[in-house]
C-alpha cells in the first residue's frame, strides 16, 4: 500500500506498510495513504517443478475484500476478519489433506490472485 513519510523534509511516497520506515531519509514517522483494503485470500500450495526433488510455492485466491475509510477502521476490520477466517482446525499447508489456509491482509488495491506470473526454477 501507499505510505507517506511525515518528516518534515521528506514527505516521500513509497510502497509500504505502517511499520516501514522512509528509504529516503529513513523516517519512522509515517502513515498509510487511501484506500486501504482489508483483504482475505485462501492459500495453497502448488507444484512448481520437479527440479532437485520437486519444489512448491504459495498461490492465493480472494474470498473478500472490504474497503476501509481509516487506518483505525481496516485494523478494527482486521481483527474481526481474522476471527471470522481463523485457521484453528484447518490442516497445514504442507499437509496433504490440507485445503487450504486462510490470509488476511491490509493492502492498497482489491484483492487479485497471487502470483501473477507462476515462479520458474532457476
Amino acid at each position: 500500500m501507499n505510505v507517506k513519510c511525515k518528516s518534515i523534509d521528506c514527505w516521500n511516497v513509497f510502497e509500504g506498510s505502517r511499520f516501514s520506515s522512509c528509504p529516503e531519509c529513513g523516517s519512522g514517522d509515517v502513515e498509510i495513504i487511501l484506500p486501504i483494503y482489508v483483504n482475505v485470500y485462501i492459500t495453497n500450495l502448488v507444484r512448481g517443478g520437479s527440479e532437485e526433488g520437486g519444489w512448491y510455492y504459495t498461490c492465493g485466491e480472494p474470498i473478500e475484500s472490504i474497503s476501509a475509510g481509516s487506518e483505525e477502521e481496516a485494523n478494527e476490520l482486521m481483527v474481526k476478519y481474522k476471527e471470522k477466517y481463523s485457521n484453528v482446525g484447518r490442516r497445514p499447508l504442507t499437509s496433504v489433506l490440507s485445503s487450504g489456509e486462510y490470509f488476511v491482509t491490509m493492502e492498497g488495491h482489491f484483492a487479485e490472485e497471487f502470483p501473477k506470473q507462476r515462479p520458474f526454477y532457476e
